[in-house]
């Protein structure tokens, strides 16, 4: 291997797996005769194997090799070699100068009592216990006039340590590709386990697509590895006990470069589709779906006809149930433009730990390492040697996952289509990265460290928020929807965080998330909203992530704003998305305020009916396409006046600011603090006109009074005097709250169906008081005349 991938300077042009055959399989715990001498040079490795008494921060050091050697022995396979190097990043100890290059590497090994959860004795006052103890080892630099940074550090641990992670150790071998047929178990495994004992995967099916509607079409792949037999199955509803695998994968730049399934070739492709044209992700679901004992798959460029709309739009709309059905999904991480790249690749002894074994009952070279130099003497009175796990890491080693973080490395999770499809599936495996991953509703898996403690949004979350709603005959609430009210308004925000290749696609590539709720709760959905609880549901506004930037979310000039005109103006679908670090957000801020006292609502808003100019020809139309969609709310509405004032928007009803009438007794008092009004619009400025036609709707009336001293509390029913000004009224306070949408009236309404508006904005104007003093005049007449009954465009 010398030689092999190294510079004129003697400095390795690559990483290990990457100078390897690709189906190359380490050996873990082997050491380099280099590592042997360190383990048997180190008292304090000895003493620490024995459970000898180690005081707290006692430090060793030890001598151990140059950069050279360990450069060698990190390429020749040594598994404590290629921890020294990947956690010093090797490349750095050289020097260009062959007497520095030569000089000796040390080891400085500290003992310390912190245990392996990272935590224990930061102020170093416990006395140190070899069983909960560690050792931390890092090379030290010995060019005293020409100083290198500091490396990081490794970590020992007894084996039999409770804190550590049990699923990493004992591994003997790893291959260095996750793509590799060995793995094909680790995937069958789970697989199995999954289908065999996780009843909740087993019932996440009959949630997401109740209808079970099945793909048109299946890729047949056959039970064995002839390739000859893929072909085209178009007759998907006469298969008996069908089962089949999905694909979700990122079509890259060049979409023609794939096969596809056009007109022309459906009947060419039902006799057999060419394997030698097929990609290289193509075959490895394949590979992975024969593996799994099935014998269909789901792939889109080969079920769907490429060049029918009518197909591809009939198809787009089953996505719920095509992915819900699926009996595994398999995720290919990365894009065609990746594949060159070899995402895949890893090396498992900087992920793994090393392994020190114990001694043998016979005297050896390495029995040293445990101070076995009389050993029949010491059987009586020293302890058995324990052996010692070098880790990557401090601390228990667990994998980590969120959707945010691995959208950065797996460019799979940062498309739009993709995120439906890792939503509605009951189990996924996510392929193609460098390490194997597995997503189901009641666990997740890394193919190194097992099971993780807790996952972000994870298929777990997701079954426990279908399952914790049912359909009802009522208005639903979505104070009463759980653990799904928060789920949905993540998945917004995650949602408008994927890229499109066809912005057109944003309200249709969420169908299928829409339309598994929509069965399980038996809601209706409207353009991002539910009918049911709209007073809450349209009370989104958009906030800047960017702490620094005016970049609005309306502007016209905005990419993909063009898609967005035909939006209705009380979704937040006509919000462009901005798909950078930077990105706006649907903020439900307000929504969440007024649904934490829903118990104390005096008057919410409630859409009576819906118009769609396609509804009677296609009732899927609400799914997916918004144009023309409208709503008619029973409300309440006022007239206002929008002004600048100090560089915030003020809305003041009926053209008068929000002020107490006794506004003496609020010294704190602010009126654009109580009154919150956040536009739509966020490119606006001082220096921008604003609308002189504006409009408040109500959607929701909180007030009650609250004893603060025998902490019960009582609704009002509205109008509803003050308690008197007397000693027993000083423990009552009255809170008013109100939230609604500003709007304008539209440009271009429909003839003799009403009033007309368009949203711009949301407020929320809240003041709470003692009860003997508050004095708010409220906008609307509630109780003095019927809600009104309005349109929103």
């Amino acid at each position: 291997m010398d030689g092999v991938g190294i510079q004129a300077n003697g400095i390795a042009q690559d990483r290990f797996e990457r100078l390897q055959p690709e189906e190359t399989v380490v050996s873990l715990n082997r050491l380099c005769k280099t590592c042997i001498n360190f383990t048997e040079t180190s008292q304090l490795l000895q003493k620490f194997s024995r459970h000898q008494k180690i005081k707290d921060l006692e430090e060793e050091l030890v001598g151990l090799c140059s950069a050279e050697e360990l450069r060698n022995g990190y390429l020749d396979g040594c598994h404590l070699c290629a921890l020294f190097w990947r956690v010093a990043d090797g490349q750095h100890l050289f020097r260009n100068d062959a007497e520095a290059d030569s000089q000796q590497l040390k080891v400085l090994l500290t003992a310390t009592a912190r245990d392996a959860s990272g935590e224990g004795d930061p102020l170093h006052q416990l006395p140190f216990v070899a069983a909960t103890g560690s050792l931390r080892i890092r090379l030290v630099n010995p060019d005293k006039e020409r100083p290198r940074s500091d490396a990081g550090s490794i970590e020992a641990y007894l084996e039999t340590n409770p804190s550590l992670n049990p699923d990493v150790s004992g591994k003997i071998e790893e291959p260095i590709s996750s793509k590799s047929d060995l793995k094909l178990s680790q995937i069958v495994g789970w697989y199995n386990q999954c289908t065999e004992t996780h009843e909740k995967c087993g019932r996440f099916s009959n949630m997401v697509a109740p209808s079970q509607q099945l793909p048109s079409r299946l890729l047949y792949v056959g039970d064995g590895n002839n390739d000859a037999d893929i072909r085209l199955e178009c007759n998907v509803q006469d298969i008996a006990t069908l089962e089949y695998a999905t694909l979700s994968h990122m079509w890259g730049n060049d979409p023609s470069s794939y096969v596809q399934l056009k007109q022309a070739t459906l009947e060419t492709f039902r006799k057999q589709v060419p394997a030698n044209a097929l990609p290289v992700k193509y075959k490895d679901a394949i590979r992975i779906t024969r593996a799994l004992g099935l014998r269909y798959l789901w792939i889109d460029s080969l079920c769907i006809i490429q060049d029918s709309p009518e197909d591809w739009k009939r198809e787009a709309l089953k996505m719920a149930a095509v992915y819900g059905c699926s009996a595994c999904n398999i995720s290919y991480t990365h894009a065609p433009s990746e594949e060159s790249s070899q995402k895949y690749l890893r090396d498992p002894r900087v992920i793994l730990p090393c392994r020190l074994r114990a001694a043998d009952a016979r005297p050896s070279r390495l029995s040293a390492f445990f101070g076995a130099d009389n050993l029949l003497s010491s059987r009586s009175r020293r302890p058995s040697p324990t052996a010692i796990l070098v880790q990557p890491v401090a601390g228990a080693i667990r994998a980590s996952w969120s959707t945010e973080a691995y959208r950065r490395v797996c460019s799979l999770l940062s498309r739009a289509w993709v995120f439906q499809e890792r939503i509605l599936c009951p189990r996924t495996v996510y392929y193609g990265h460098d390490r194997l991953l597995w997503d189901c509703c009641e666990t997740f898996n890394e193919e190194f460290t097992g099971r993780l403690p807790y996952v972000p949004r994870s298929k777990g979350q997701i079954y426990a928020a279908f399952a914790g709603v049912a359909q009802t005959q009522t208005q639903a609430l979505a104070s009463s929807l759980g653990h799904l009210d928060g789920q949905w308004k993540s998945m917004v925000n995650e949602y408008r965080n994927c890229h499109l290749t066809y912005e057109t696609d944003r309200a249709i590539a969420f169908a299928g998330i829409a339309r598994a709720v929509q069965s399980q709760t038996g809601m209706t959905y409207l353009a991002g909203i539910w009918k049911e609880a709209a007073h809450l549901d349209l009370l989104w506004c958009v906030m800047s992530r960017a702490s620094n930037t005016n970049k609005g979310a309306k502007l016209p000039d905005h990419d993909g704003r063009k898609h967005l005109t035909h939006m209705p103006s009380w979704s937040w679908f006509s919000v462009a998305c901005q798909v950078n670090p930077d990105h706006d957000v649907v903020d439900y801020s307000l929504s969440a305020l007024a649904a934490l006292r829903s118990k104390e609502t005096v008057y919410q808003a409630s859409i009576l009916s819906f118009s769609h100019p396609k509804m009677a020809d296609d009732p899927d139309v609400l799914l997916y396409d918004f144009e023309g969609l409208a709503i008619k709310i029973s409300t309440y509405t006022a007239p206002a006046k929008l002004k600048w004032e100090d560089g915030i928007v003020q809305l003041m009803p009926h053209g008068e600011p929000m002020r107490p009438k006794k506004l003496a007794k609020y010294p704190l008092y602010d009126p654009r603090m109580a009154m919150q009004c956040h536009l739509d619009d966020l490119s606006l400025n001082v220096m921008d006109e604003l609308p002189t036609n504006a409009n408040m709707i109500l959607l929701g009336f909180i007030a009650y009074h609250e004893n603060r001293k025998g902490a019960t509390r009582h609704i009002i029913e509205y109008p509803n005097p003050a308690p008197e000004d007397n000693d027993e009224a000083a423990d009552w306070w009255t809170r008013y709250q109100f939230t609604g949408l500003v709007t304008v009236p539209e440009q271009d309404p429909p003839t003799g169906q009403g009033d007309y508006w368009r949203r711009i904005g949301v407020y929320m104007y809240s003041v709470e008081a003692p009860s003997a003093v508050v004095d708010v005049k409220l906008p609307f007449d509630l109780g003095l005349k019927s809600p009104e009954e309005v349109w929103l465009r």
